[in-house]
């Protein structure tokens, strides 16, 4: 029988407190725990810990992944360190550039692993350690992730992002069983990384109001410990935003732990809510349309950054703002399936066909969850607005993420209206998850937003 671990709270917990194995019975409801995540070793020189953390959880053959970047500001340090140790070790670095999560990557390793290989350990930040979750997951071993930047909160997190025929899909998997951070590492990435760090953290401005807001309108499980959990990672980014400006190693650390904690977030409750709302969706379409045009993909992190003010800016327009029945009704019912799919089409390429497949399983666009949909918006029109209030105005979050020289616009990083337009008229097809895109949509309002996203 597992143990009672009731917590009034777990929201102001370490990092190594949240990692407890027996985890957390929550008040809503459900057991919470970080496993099989054991170990999170965030120091200067951390790298030197590896052996030891191998030897601790019985793992004797590890297999190394990494890219050319990635191998080289911390791959040959790990490779050197065990090999000092007398640890054997197997070994793939993708042979090209611009690698990505997606199947060709997966099964790149997969060809090469060592077949006695009892432990992937991923050196890299968000691609690597998506690719290897997933070789993990076929390996039916463990993975231990070596960061090489703090560029974004998924390396706690149950959650890998792949492109599965084209469409970017969140696979849900086991986290790594230890995180390795070596501050003189991640302080020494490149300010772009860094940059998407802070991007990946600003999101939850939008990301937790969208996510409770799920739960009031479409019934989507929601966790308030969690939810705070998660927001209370993302003070402490905010709080030492100049000193990640300027690499100080302490406010690099932060940086890393907030960023984690968001991921363990993410793994208490397995889904993506607490962490990414529709500035993520944002990016996966930019993502998926430079991919199919054989253009560079822009940092995951920079993209959602810039996402998010787009996303706090339009959520200013629905302050006040009092639910038209009669136009959402007109504008739900004057769906036209022919033409939306082509329009999904015109968009997503060559994802469009899964997009398609998504709408067939889930129904997002049927008139009859529609009035559902309307009718809790109506009940509980006063928690939405609520949660609007709650979130920063834009330019609170522009002037903080400015501090780091991040860009603020997607036209900072060559995306254009049409692009930005594209983009938030089609989010909500990505999944069946309720963001801010589908709100406009149930309140008739998407064509008034498509106009308020460019001002």
């Amino acid at each position: 029988m597992r143990r009672s671990t009731m917590f009034d709270s777990f929201r102001d917990l370490s990092i190594n407190e949240l990692l407890r194995p027996e985890g957390f019975d929550c008040s809503c409801g459900k057991h919470h725990s970080a496993a099989p995540l054991k170990e999170v070793i965030i120091r200067q020189g951390a790298i030197e810990d590896l052996p030891g953390v191998l030897a601790r959880m019985g793992y004797s053959r590890p297999y190394i992944v990494a890219d050319r970047n990635t191998y080289a500001a911390a791959g040959e340090k790990v490779c050197a360190v065990l090999e000092a140790s007398g640890v054997a070790y197997g070994r793939y670095v993708f042979p090209y550039d611009g690698v990505e999560p997606d199947e060709y990557a997966v099964g790149s390793v997969m060809m090469t692993i060592d077949d006695k290989c009892d432990v992937v350990i991923g050196v890299g930040s968000g691609v690597i350690n998506d690719i290897c979750k997933v070789v993990a997951k076929g390996c039916r071993v463990p993975q231990i992730i070596v960061c090489t930047a703090p560029s974004m909160d998924g390396y706690a997190s149950t959650c890998a992002s792949m492109f599965i025929d084209h469409l970017k899909t969140s696979l849900y998997v086991k986290v790594p069983v230890a995180i390795i951070a070596d501050i003189d590492v991640i302080r020494n990435a490149p300010m772009r990384m860094i940059q998407a760090g802070v991007g990946d953290m600003i999101t939850k401005a939008n990301s937790l109001a969208e996510w409770e807001m799920a739960g009031l309108v479409n019934d989507e499980y929601f966790c308030k410990e969690v939810c705070e959990l998660v927001r209370n990672s993302a003070k402490l980014c905010y709080e030492c935003i100049d000193g990640i400006a300027n690499r100080e190693p302490e406010a690099i650390a932060t940086l890393m732990v907030g960023s984690i904690i968001s991921g363990i977030g993410v793994t208490f409750v397995n889904v993506s809510g607490p962490a990414s709302g529709v500035e993520h969706y944002f990016s996966h379409i930019w993502d998926m349309r430079n991919l199919q045009a054989g253009k560079p993909v822009e940092l995951h992190g920079i993209q959602t950054g810039a996402g998010t003010l787009l996303a706090l800016k339009l959520y200013e327009h629905l302050r006040g703002y009092t639910p038209d029945v009669e136009k959402a009704d007109a504008y739900a019912r004057s769906f036209n399936w022919d033409e939306w799919c082509k329009e999904v089409r015109r968009v997503y390429g060559k994802a469009a066909e899964k997009a398609i497949e998504n709408e067939k399983t889930f129904g997002k666009h049927d008139y009859s969850k529609h009035v559902k949909r309307m009718q809790r918006l109506q009940d509980n029109w006063g928690k939405v607005q609520e949660l609007i209030y709650s979130m920063p105005d834009a330019e609170t979050m522009r002037a903080l993420y400015a501090k780091t020289g991040a860009p603020l616009h997607p036209h900072d990083f060559g995306r254009t209206d049409e692009d930005i337009v594209d983009a938030f008229a089609t989010s909500q097809e990505i999944r069946d998850k309720y963001v801010l895109s589908r709100l406009l949509q149930d309140l008739g309002l998407t064509e008034e937003a498509k106009g308020w996203i460019l001002e």
